[in-house]
């Protein structure tokens, strides 16, 4: 049986196990802790939860992959390239829209709404943002956009 472990857990103990290398047998969380998609991990037979490193290391890939892509995209904004931007991130948006970092792929579009004159489309965006990321870290500056909108 695998058994789900909060995410900031999940996080510390897969950077964990990929920097010690090996599987990092864990405790189960206790049942009142809020559940959140657990990473792949496998049930040992003595009833610990060990994370799967291989598992682990693709999905941090992905994450850091994902990054340098919107790394990119800001890259060609800040150079005033809203094109290339836009095309970044259009190209990749099946891969970007199913990853963590999906909310900061949001803020990037309605950033380049906001630079690119698009007030509707940016305003749409925005409230997209807001009802579907409510707890995100980017929400002040999602917010300072729609100020000036």
């Amino acid at each position: 049986m695998i058994r789900p472990v909060p995410r900031p857990m999940q996080e510390l103990l897969a950077i964990a196990a990929i920097l010690i290398g090996c599987r990092t047998p864990i405790a189960p969380p206790p049942s009142n802790t809020a559940r959140a998609a657990p990473l792949p991990v496998v049930e040992s037979t003595s009833g610990t939860v060990t994370f799967e490193p291989e598992a682990i290391r693709r999905e941090l890939l992905g994450i850091a992959r994902q990054g340098k892509l919107l790394d990119g995209a800001r890259r060609s904004m800040a150079r005033g390239e809203l094109a290339s931007a836009r095309a970044v991130l259009d190209d990749h948006a099946g891969e970007l829209a199913r990853g963590p970092l999906v909310d900061e792929v949001l803020d990037l579009y309605i950033e380049l709404a906001v630079r690119s004159g698009d007030r509707a489309r940016a305003w749409l965006l925005a409230r997209r943002f807001f009802a579907r990321y409510p707890q995100s870290p980017l929400l002040p500056h999602v917010r300072g956009m729609a100020a000036v909108l």
